[in-house]
């Protein structure tokens, strides 16, 4: 018979003793991994379905001002289309100031302040009509920079409340 002071039995006892603890301290441990896990499977749901609302808000954001962009550029176009048809049929003359000559006793040809006379050449259809598409050129680069920094904008607004 084994004895209370027999050294095999205190370790058998000290081996169970290990062995229920680190069993026991898997299970709560496998547990709380499990808990911690779940839980981060919900925050990423959350956080992908904020991100994908995000993204909706952000593409239909930028439709609308690509759409109202495009209209816009059309109306724009359409304008000029009929300033330059009323520049070729005549009906809109252009005009630039020049000097007049005097002479060549009188090298300063600048009209006199006050005198309500300026000087004008009247341009040619064609001349005025590239004159025309210089500037409309130049205003739809414009428009076209400002819609990429209304869309930059709205991404920004976007992203700042999403936060």
């Amino acid at each position: 018979m084994i004895s209370i002071l027999d050294p095999r039995l205190w370790l058998a006892i000290i081996a169970v003793a290990i062995v229920s603890y680190a069993v026991g301290d898997y299970r709560a441990t496998s547990h709380a991994r499990t808990a911690i896990q779940a839980e981060s499977a919900i925050q990423l749901a959350a956080d992908t379905t904020d991100t994908l609302e995000t993204e909706r808000l952000m593409n239909r954001s930028l439709a609308a001002k690509a759409d109202q962009y495009h209209q816009d550029l059309q109306n724009e176009r359409a304008k000029h289309n009929r300033f330059v048809d009323g520049v070729r049929a005549g009906t809109i003359r252009l005009s630039i100031p020049v000097s007049a000559c005097q002479g060549p006793e009188s090298p300063d040809a600048a009209p006199v302040a006050g005198s309500g006379h300026e000087t004008r050449a009247q341009l040619t259809p064609e001349a005025g009509a590239t004159l025309a598409a210089i500037v409309n050129d130049g205003d739809e680069g414009i428009q076209q920079l400002n819609q990429c920094i209304d869309a930059y904008n709205t991404v920004r607004e976007i992203h700042v409340q999403a936060r």
